[in-house]
């Protein structure tokens, strides 16, 4: 039985997250046909709000197949994420949206799944369908996400949570994750594993944790700055103290602790560790220099300790991330 997948093209939609899940539900069905299957896996169409054409974050313009209204009976509503440096709030707030809202319960309580990556997650939210459950979201939004909806259980580590018939994917390329998951839920493993060999992607990638970038280096606040400087030049055999950052920006500890709090939502100490630990993986990244080394030279007690630190901040182990993330010389 063929299953339909009913993509919606908001404006400022991420092209990759569209049409490499296209592609991903198209190569399916290339194999389903090599393969002799009797009946085509999925049947994809596009809608966009009114049905006219709709601009993608990157410039392209886009004619979808029909309009949000005549979406009827799909199996699958996946929403890409919308292209924004912040959460789309803006989208959340025009008139439109309470009628995308309604759509989407609807399809939601007639069985279809809703499935949205990054961005797009804030709409699902906002229309009440992940209340009560879990989800996951792009890194760089979700102190957002969880200060906006309390009641979203958010596992922000994940790069994918199926929560039943809603199903949340994190940024970027996370939407390729979802389709996959999709193609595996709805026609199995064996189908999903060669969409995967096919697209040269990695199955059952799990964390978006080692893709995270400290959102200090975005700040503007000369404090933050100063602190970031300071902690970049003292990164040497020995721990850092926050008394001794305190001391250098010209503050007490407790105004530092409240400054950190209110810009990044970050404690002094969480500050050091995330620049010791890029720092680590630039080492890891770039150099073949031993972990031992890196661990000494960053100012840990002893390799074990940098590990524990390590996997704690990454949600891997320096040997695992150096595997994954080595950069080969030219």
């Amino acid at each position: 039985m063929t299953s339909t997948i009913a993509i919606l093209l908001l404006e400022n939609f991420l092209g990759l997250a569209a049409f490499g899940s296209a592609d991903m539900f198209k190569t399916a069905n290339q194999i389903a046909e090599v393969r002799g299957d009797e009946v085509m896996p999925f049947q994809v169409r596009t809608y966009s709000l009114d049905g006219e054409p709709v601009r993608s974050s990157n410039g392209i313009l886009v004619t979808p197949d029909s309009s949000l209204e005549e979406i009827f009976a799909p199996d699958v509503v996946f929403l890409p994420g919308i292209g924004t440096t912040s959460a789309p709030q803006c989208t959340i707030s025009t008139n439109w949206f309470r009628g995308v809202a309604e759509q989407l319960q609807r399809h939601s309580q007639n069985g279809s799944i809703i499935a949205a990556s990054c961005t797009s997650t804030f709409l699902l939210a906002e229309a009440g369908l992940l209340e009560g459950k879990q989800a996951t979201t792009t890194w760089w939004k979700q102190k957002e996400f969880s200060a906006a909806y309390e009641g979203v259980e958010l596992a922000g580590d994940e790069i994918l949570v199926d929560a039943g018939n809603v199903i949340t994917s994190a940024a970027g390329t996370s939407s390729l994750d979802l389709a996959l998951h999709l193609i595996n839920r709805l026609e199995g493993p064996a189908l999903s594993r060669l969409c995967a060999r096919f697209m040269v992607l990695e199955e059952n990638r799990g964390l978006q944790q080692p893709f995270m970038i400290p959102w200090h280096e975005k700040t503007r606040d000369e404090t933050i700055e100063r602190a970031d400087q300071w902690v970049q030049n003292n990164l040497s055999s020995r721990p850092l103290k926050v008394q001794e950052l305190a001391g250098f920006l010209g503050m007490s500890t407790r105004s530092l602790l409240r400054h950190f709090k209110r810009e990044l939502s970050l404690s002094p100490q969480q500050f050091i560790l995330n620049i010791r630990c890029e720092r680590a993986k630039s080492q890891l990244e770039y150099t073949t220099t031993p972990i031992a080394t890196i661990s000494e030279a960053l100012g840990y007690s002893d390799e074990n300790a940098f590990r524990r630190s390590f996997l704690s901040q990454v949600g891997v182990s320096p040997a695992q991330y150096r595997q994954k993330f080595r950069r080969q010389a030219p």
